[in-house]
């Protein structure tokens, strides 16, 4: 069962770099269009993403939904219309890993370490940590599992410092405890998100607006209607053994629906944790 999230931001870049005159939109399409081999895949796409915001994409199978993710990207550009992108930067990540890549797990994340590799080098390390990587530093990543390549990807993508994360099903292949604590950190993350996941219950979760695509078609582009309110529990325990965002040391968060508030804390209480703190989150 999945306890937690909501959330996210957003930013942008135009198509040429020229920023629009209202920066509070990240991404502006207008009657943007795309096609392969004659075939329309996205027709008369029109939207805007606000800087702040989390915009889960959703529909059936073939209905464009990693064409559109690619198109606001830019890594895909509109045969017809045009698409104003606002930000400087961007992370993706697919749903299937490059299988090309002869890297190591280690090295692929030490070649994202940048400039300040110390810090970055710590950081990557935490994330194996947490995702449960270490045992597969040493192997190379296409002989590692479905679920593998996609934790070294999301990870790398936290890494970059983008502004913006376009995530095509980052989920796919990970257990339950690494799809909560990947979701933790995409609630504590700043900035915009724009995704696809097969979990429904998830994606209304995590998103703050859900995009419908029907054959092509932008449907509806609406905000997530909340039934109920999250609650936010600080704690401390000797171990991470609810797969909670760790603030310091041994303090640790998590957010949860009001509903599964008592739960969690029952949950925390059994397994000799502390409670510091229960309050409603704040709306953003």
């Amino acid at each position: 069962m999945f306890l937690l999230y909501t959330n996210m931001r957003s930013l942008c870049k135009s198509n040429n770099n020229i920023k629009g005159e209202d920066m509070g939109k990240i991404i502006e399409a207008t009657e943007a269009g795309f096609s392969v081999n004659g075939k329309d895949i996205l027709k008369r796409i029109t939207m805007e993403v606000e800087t702040g915001v989390s915009v889960a994409v959703m529909g059936a199978n073939g209905s464009g939904k990693s064409s559109l993710i690619k198109l606001l990207a830019g890594i895909s550009e509109p045969q017809t219309g045009r698409i104003q992108r606002n930000f400087t930067s961007y992370a993706y990540v697919p749903e299937h890993f490059p299988e090309h890549l002869s890297f190591t797990v280690k090295n692929y994340l030490q070649l994202l370490a940048g400039m300040d590799r110390r810090q970055e080098g710590e950081k990557a390390a935490h994330y194996a940590r947490l995702f449960g990587l270490e045992p597969f530093l040493d192997t190379p990543l296409k002989k590692c599992s479905k679920g593998t390549k996609q934790k070294a990807g999301f990870i790398q993508a936290l890494m970059k410092k983008a502004e913006v994360l376009f995530l095509d099903e980052p989920f796919t292949g990970m257990d339950e405890s690494s799809v909560q604590i990947a979701a933790s950190l995409l609630m504590e993350w700043k900035g915009t998100i724009v995704f696809t996941l097969h979990e429904t219950e998830l994606a209304y979760q995590l998103a703050t607006h859900i995009a419908i695509l029907e054959n092509g078609h932008l449907t509806s582009l609406s905000p997530v209607q909340r039934t109920s309110h999250l609650m936010e529990i600080t704690y401390r325990m000797n171990e991470n053994r609810l797969k909670a965002v760790q603030l310091v040391g041994d303090t640790y968060r998590l957010t949860v629906e009001e509903t599964e508030s008592d739960k969690t804390i029952g949950e925390i209480l059994k397994n000799s944790g502390h409670i510091i703190e229960v309050k409603e989150k704040e709306e953003r």
